[in-house]
């Protein structure tokens, strides 16, 4: 078997790796905004996330140290799926398109042609920023917020 080790990623972009990379299922660990009984284990197949009734039969099969048959030779490979999975070109240009209705308010949006380098705000009224580093709000990504909230509200 194979194990490709997402690191830090978002709940939809665990289920779209069984999409995209064509995994058999992904399993994500998880503490998020839920309360603390239903954080954990978070299961997920091509057709969606498991149910109560597939998750009480794993958890049987764990107790009973029964399952799939131990094999020699499994990989472990580390996969930046978070890159892919957030799309920073597509956001630009999902931005750069709504420049046409901010058009229709006498605005003019986003009028940037490239993606700005990380760490630059781009934009008057839709601000666009690609952050450095992983996927963690940092305190440069609030200032960048802050600074683009004062255009509009200060």
């Amino acid at each position: 078997f194979a194990v490709l080790n997402c690191g830090l990623a978002s709940t939809p972009a665990m289920f779209m790796t069984t999409v995209d990379l064509k995994t058999d299922a992904a399993i994500q660990i998880t503490a998020s905004h839920h309360p603390w009984n239903r954080n954990g284990l978070k299961f997920f197949l091509p057709t969606g996330g498991l149910e109560g009734k597939d998750i009480g039969e794993i958890l049987t099969l764990c107790q009973e140290e029964k399952g799939a048959e131990k094999k020699n030779g499994g990989s472990v490979t580390p996969v930046d799926y978070m890159d892919t999975y957030a799309d920073p070109e597509g956001s630009f240009l999902t931005c750069k398109e709504a420049a046409k209705a901010w058009r229709i308010f006498g605005e003019k949006g986003l009028m940037e042609k490239e993606i700005p380098p990380c760490g630059k705000l781009a934009g008057k009224e839709i601000g666009y920023y690609l952050r450095k580093g992983d996927h963690a709000f940092t305190g440069e990504n609030w200032d960048m917020l802050i600074q683009f909230a004062k255009k509009h509200f200060c």
